[in-house]
């Protein structure tokens, strides 16, 4: 029983469709967590994004961080805003599981989509494995289980999640939705300061 609590969390844009039904739209930064049968998308180049949730509370939801550890005492330098710490991977990670549990989930019955970490920006590191990395050692050090994933490779992806059933929904995205990607990916990480998992990144 989910109680008198509230039905989602979180900082993703929601969007009332013409079926009636909900869309949130997770940016990076962003997470939402859900107890209703809505719908959860987002676009990812070298960005992760789980997709966790408790089949038997019925709750569940998805981040999307850009990279992979950020100090919270630097906050101000990552370009502001509520969604700023979240934008690396052990801040989203962190407050996705929380606020799972806060609403009913019990991490002991988690089960994780894991997608992203493409190999799509034009620089000598590679930022997308790192994530994907610092996801996986994450994970397994939480002691939670990984459903299936679809990480690494060349390419962008779509992802459409619904955290009542689990059902995850992902579409390759490539030439001019690749391109755009990329161009989205490099201003935002232009703004943000991070100190990684393995050492430095050298961005551009």
């Amino acid at each position: 029983m989910m109680g008198d609590g509230p039905t989602s969390s979180g900082n993703a844009t929601i969007v009332q469709k013409a079926d009636g039904t909900s869309l949130a739209k997770v940016a990076p930064g962003d997470y939402f967590v859900s107890t209703k049968a809505v719908q959860i998308v987002t676009v990812l180049g070298s960005c992760v994004a789980a997709c966790i949730r408790d089949p038997f509370a019925g709750v569940g939801g998805m981040n999307h961080f850009m990279l992979p550890m950020g100090d919270a005492d630097r906050a101000d330098s990552w370009g502001g805003g509520a969604s700023a710490a979240n934008r690396f991977g052990n801040f989203a990670m962190e407050n996705l599981i929380n606020t799972i549990i806060k609403m009913g989930g019990t991490r002991t019955n988690f089960e994780v989509k894991l997608f992203g970490g493409g190999k799509i920006l034009d620089i000598s590191a590679d930022v997308g494995a790192t994530n994907v990395d610092f996801a996986m050692r994450y994970l397994a050090t939480e002691n939670i289980p990984i459903t299936s994933h679809d990480v690494g490779h060349d390419y962008a992806r779509k992802v459409l999640y619904e955290p009542k059933t689990g059902r995850a929904r992902m579409k390759k995205l490539r030439d001019v939705y690749t391109g755009y990607v990329v161009k989205s990916e490099k201003k935002m990480l232009q703004n943000v300061v991070a100190t990684p998992t393995e050492g430095s990144i050298e961005l551009f």
